[in-house]
């Protein structure tokens, strides 16, 4: 997650949500670059948003083999269901404006640069 230059917790903020939920590829790592978006002309956090990415189970995270096999002919179903969970569980914290959430879904743009 990335916050808002001057974060203040008693602040609502819009959310973008970065979500890519197959089994292919994280987007959740500790890298440079990371929680930039491509198609967004600025700084997300400059600009008041919060932008965030959660892995669902499936994805090639650190986390076990089971973590990443239970998706096993349920892909679809398990790793949506996990990203709808997330995000209702986010909207109930007091710094994030329910009412001003976007969703952005792609094949790990976000970590790509051309130079």
């Amino acid at each position: 997650m990335v916050k808002p230059a001057n974060f203040d917790s008693t602040k609502k903020y819009p959310v973008l949500f970065y979500v890519y939920g197959e089994p292919a590829a994280q987007t959740v790592l500790d890298s440079y670059g990371n929680g930039m978006n491509g198609l967004y002309a600025g700084n997300m956090g400059t600009d008041g948003y919060i932008y965030m990415s959660l892995d669902n189970r499936g994805s090639p995270a650190p986390k076990g083999r089971a973590w990443r096999k239970v998706i096993y002919r349920q892909i679809g179903r398990l790793n949506i269901r996990d990203q709808a969970m997330a995000a209702t569980e986010i909207l109930k914290w007091p710094f994030v404006d329910s009412s001003r959430i976007a969703v952005w879904a792609g094949a790990v743009a976000g970590r790509a640069r051309s130079t």
